[in-house]
């Protein structure tokens, strides 16, 4: 009996756990401050700026990011509280954390 109650009550836990784990299917709106510029991350995982296309990245396909001009023709790309990089209008592209404005294949040393 005592082994009985206790497999059920490992179950239990089990399920409560999973529940607690689950991953919401979408993410509660963003909220930007009103000095930001929101635009919408397409189905091509870029966004609309000055009538052109800048890629943002296709993890966000659907969400909103935040732009935030930190000087003349330069933006700071937020999803959330989250810096993405540095949109510079003058090439339409945005520079990631390490100053890379180029994505691609990394080269590995023999």
């Amino acid at each position: 009996m005592r082994k009985k109650w206790r497999r059920k009550v490992a179950r239990l836990v089990d399920e409560k756990q999973r529940e607690a784990q689950e991953m919401p299917n979408k993410l509660l709106p963003l909220e930007y401050p009103d000095r930001f510029e929101v635009r919408y991350v397409s189905a091509n995982g870029g966004i609309r700026w000055n009538r052109k296309w800048v890629n943002v990245t296709s993890a966000i396909i659907g969400e909103y990011v935040g732009l935030e001009e930190v000087d003349d023709g330069q933006w700071d790309v937020y999803f959330g509280p989250l810096k993405l990089g540095r949109l510079h209008e003058r090439l339409m592209r945005i520079e990631d954390a390490n100053g890379k404005l180029k994505r691609g294949p990394s080269r590995v040393s023999p």
